[in-house]
């Protein structure tokens, strides 16, 4: 999804087709458009990226695959231990979608602040909307708690965790997807009736265009809601990484990988605190360690236990040898 025609050249590629969201506001860049058929092209300044899923869910029906990524984020697979990677392909894709329902980027942490609490600090306009229960996001509770009341203890769930999957970023089965859009602008189409955005008129310009984006910020924790209300649905987490063009070469560039915050990830990812204490082996399945050795925490030559149930493990000194080499980088 993009509003603009500057974005990295060799992103272009099959299965990617780019869609100008917002394109009944601007002038066209020769992308797909999201402003024909059945559309909400003209909400884009208050919807962001969404005006584009919208126009995806009512428009295409062909597709049986169906994702989304921005003009500067992209899905990526990164290999620790050769410190190597590459943007999710096709073949990648279509791999996943075998073992799992659904594609998502890793999760943003948030330190010590709940998902309520760094929703109502971001995006609190004035001292009364940084209350954490009379913020956007609690009226959307309101809205669920109403017309979907089965998601409401799902909604404070995910208030109080303190991480998010974030960007609106995802890929899956077009099945799946309708399900979610459905759900989605079930919310948002009544949260459209009770938000008062005139809130931000007094901000500064900037700030004032970006928190009009309201209902794009909503449904990032709409999405994680949905997905927690929906345990059942397998879940593949990938990196996200951001391109940005150098001022002065002119040539975008991927933001540089910073090895010990990926460690950090992956054991969070694939540990328990316990059996991060305990130092036992992490590998359960066969997949795992798959995942695990193009992830680079394992090698080909990692020790094997002889239960059927543990087909590797990722020892104390193999995780020393890796922190030490991200220390090192």
């Amino acid at each position: 999804v993009t509003h603009t025609r500057d974005i990295p050249p060799d992103k272009i590629k099959k299965p990617y087709i780019l869609i100008q969201a917002g394109s009944s506001l601007a002038e066209p860049i020769g992308y797909l458009t999201d402003d024909s058929g059945d559309n909400i092209s003209e909400k884009n300044p208050k919807y962001c990226e969404l005006t584009a899923l919208y126009w995806i869910w009512k428009n295409d029906k062909t597709s049986n695959i169906v994702g989304m990524t921005h003009y500067r984020r992209f899905f990526y697979i990164y290999n620790l231990f050769s410190n190597t990677k590459r943007m999710l392909n096709q073949n990648d894709i279509l791999k996943y979608l075998d073992e799992y329902d659904i594609i998502l980027p890793d999760k943003q942490h948030f330190g010590p602040y709940t998902v309520k609490k760094q929703f109502a600090e971001a995006h609190g306009a004035h001292k009364e909307d940084k209350e954490e229960d009379k913020t956007n996001l609690m009226k959307c509770r309101e809205i669920i708690n109403k017309i979907c009341p089965k998601y409401t203890s799902s909604f404070d769930e995910v208030m109080e965790q303190h991480s998010l999957y974030c960007y609106n970023m995802f890929i899956t089965r077009k099945g799946i997807f309708d399900q979610y859009m459905s759900w989605l602008f079930g919310i948002l189409d009544k949260a459209e009736e009770i938000i008062d955005l005139s809130i931000y008129d007094d901000l500064p310009l900037n700030e004032k265009n970006y928190q009009y984006r309201v209902y794009g910020f909503l449904a990032e924790r709409l999405f994680n809601v949905w997905l927690c209300k929906n345990s059942q649905l397998k879940r593949k987490e990938v990196m996200v990484l951001t391109s940005k063009k150098n001022e002065v070469t002119g040539v975008w560039e991927d933001e540089k990988i910073n090895r010990r915050d990926y460690i950090g990830r992956m054991k969070r990812k694939y540990y328990s605190t316990d059996t991060i204490q305990k130092g036992s082996s992490f590998v359960t399945t066969t997949t795992q360690r798959r995942e695990a050795l193009i992830e680079g925490l394992i090698t080909p030559n990692s020790p094997r236990l002889s239960n059927d149930s543990i087909d590797g493990e990722y020892t104390t000194k193999t995780r020393a040898n890796v922190e030490n080499r991200g220390r090192e980088e």
